[in-house]
Parts: C-alpha cells; sequence; structure tokens
C-alpha cells in the first residue's frame, strides 16, 4: 500500500511532503513526482 499522509499548500502554493514519507520514498530536493488530487 502507497504511503499516506495529510499536508497543507501555503498561500504560495507550496505544499511540504513530510519528512518520513520523503525517507521512505528517498525524496531529494529537485525531485520529481506525480500529484494526484
Amino acid at each position: 500500500m502507497a504511503p499516506l499522509a495529510t499536508t497543507k499548500m501555503s498561500s504560495k502554493g507550496q505544499i511540504v511532503i513530510p519528512e518520513d514519507i520523503r525517507k521512505r520514498l528517498g525524496l531529494k530536493p529537485g525531485a520529481q513526482f506525480v500529484v494526484v488530487g
């Protein structure tokens, strides 16, 4: 099952991916990923 978490978008449209998710997925600055909404 895919890791799930909730987060908020800033007034500038920025989204923070929780640290535990970033570590599990190996996301580094500049990484590209798909956002499903």
